[in-house]
């Protein structure tokens, strides 16, 4: 700046202005820095964000895919697999999952297939309950009970009032 190394008035003004001029200059420098801090700060929010929204995409299509294979199990389908493979975190559920399926229907998988009349037949002749040795328990199972009655006392409508009696008028 000129006249700054003058040693009077002058050049202690000129000194002055020389501090206002580098003090407008790091204020601007440091609006700068937190400018850009700022924009880095807001672009690395919105990084997690969409981390946030994809893993939470990811889990729902997971949940999806596994709810739609335990309803197909559910309704006796036993070869019902989940086929695409999930992202690596859920990747083992998957697996397991259709390690499950091929172990129960292995079990559960007959040598023929079952008749309508066998598959109704022991529901049709329920045997009475035995005992641990064999023998025919000493009474009769519980739904062989008559049914309780709905109402156990009339209703107040039918009994007798307690209370003073009114003479009969003739």
């Amino acid at each position: 700046m000129p006249f700054a190394q003058r040693q009077d008035e002058i050049g202690d003004m000129a000194r002055s202005v020389e501090v206002f001029r580098e003090a407008a200059v790091e204020r601007r420098t440091a609006r700068e820095d937190q400018e850009i801090a700022r924009a880095k700060a807001e672009s690395e929010r919105g990084e997690r964000e969409a981390g946030r929204r994809q893993a939470e995409n990811e889990r729902i299509d997971v949940v999806r895919r596994l709810a739609h294979g335990l309803s197909s199990v559910a309704e006796g389908q036993l070869s019902a697999r989940i086929p695409d493979p999930f992202p690596a975190e859920y990747e083992q559920l998957r697996q397991d999952f259709n390690a499950a399926v091929v172990a129960l229907d292995n079990v559960v998988a007959p040598s023929a297939p079952p008749s309508p009349a066998s598959m109704w037949a022991p529901m049709r002749s329920p045997a009475p309950p035995t005992t641990c040795r064999g023998a025919p328990n000493s009474r009769p199972p519980a739904w062989r009970k008559p049914p309780r009655p709905w109402i156990s006392s009339p209703p107040r409508s039918a009994r007798p009032r307690a209370g003073p009696r009114r003479p009969a008028s003739s």
